[in-house]
């Protein structure tokens, strides 16, 4: 396979693009937190706020979460760029390692806008006792923006890889003709 062939269609391309956009956004508020900030902290609960206070080096903890969204990001971006491909030896392996990703952020995103939204509703209409020292903050903020965010990304990265995937095996495919008619 020498070279990568064009992009195959523009929603590979939205969709690859897409999923990189999710994912350095999301790498930039991990950093944004690793580096210290807190604004919008509240929406991921304050529980949250007062364990990452209270645990040493747990500041490592966010710089490698935003590090590995990065990757993701690098991950989306390769998909679309076949020129990458030239140097990544394990190239037919980046849509299924997408894939991978895909799933795993989308199942998170429903189970917990799941879990979240039908705890949240049997404490609001009183079904599930509540104590008073609920987050309802936190819990709106996964319910409204954390959890939805994950399934959007999950969403994105499956498409681009569904759409790479079929790009790169059709590139295996001919190289593989195109080397036997050299026997």
């Amino acid at each position: 396979m020498t070279g990568g062939a064009p992009v195959s269609s523009r929603s590979e391309v939205r969709y690859g693009e897409g999923a990189a956009l999710w994912a350095f956004a999301f790498a930039g508020i991990s950093f944004y937190w690793a580096a210290g900030g807190t604004f919008g902290a509240i929406t991921i609960g304050t529980q949250i706020e007062s364990y990452v206070a209270s645990v040493p080096g747990f500041v490592i903890v966010l710089w490698v979460d935003a590090v590995l969204k990065s990757l993701l990001g690098v991950l989306a971006l390769a998909l679309i760029f076949p020129s990458w491909g030239r140097e990544l030896p394990g190239r037919p392996y980046l849509p299924p390692i997408a894939w991978g990703a895909g799933l795993a952020m989308a199942a998170y995103g429903t189970v917990e806008l799941s879990v979240t939204g039908v705890s949240a509703l049997l404490m609001a209409t009183g079904v599930l006792a509540s104590s008073p020292k609920v987050d309802w903050v936190g819990i709106v903020g996964h319910l409204a923006l954390w959890d939805p965010y994950w399934l959007l990304g999950g969403f994105l990265f499956l498409f681009a890889a569904k759409t790479a995937g079929a790009r790169i095996r059709g590139q295996i495919i001919r190289w593989i003709r195109s080397a036997s008619h050299l026997r």
